[in-house]
């Protein structure tokens, strides 16, 4: 698996098309942990699943939060959700990836 990771709008998709052509991507959105939490499944454990379905994968996942404390608990909840799952995402991926400004640079 490969992961890619940057914030919004930083040309994450468009370069994982260019260094990837050959391999599934999926967007953040397709594995939705704001979807396993309103569902009370623990997104880490489906993440899990969903890569031992698709081992191959490249995953593009945006950044939450830069610092920024949300002010409603179940926006700090689902920060705190998105990180666990960017932390095992890069734990568990072969290669790590970065996108700022259209630019990716490898981390792992």
């Amino acid at each position: 698996m490969i992961f890619i990771t940057g914030g919004s709008c930083q040309g994450k998709v468009a370069f994982a098309k260019e260094q990837f052509p050959e391999r599934i991507l999926m967007p953040a959105y397709q594995f939705s942990v704001e979807k396993y939490v309103k569902e009370g499944k623990d997104p880490v454990e489906q993440t899990e699943a969903m890569l031992q379905m698709n081992p191959e994968v490249v995953i593009i996942m945006s950044e939450m939060g830069c610092g920024m404390v949300p002010e409603k608990a179940e926006d700090r909840i689902l920060r705190e959700q998105v990180g666990r799952v960017g932390c095992y995402l890069a734990d568990m991926a072969d290669r790590v990836y970065r996108v700022t400004a259209g630019i990716g640079e490898r981390i792992k």
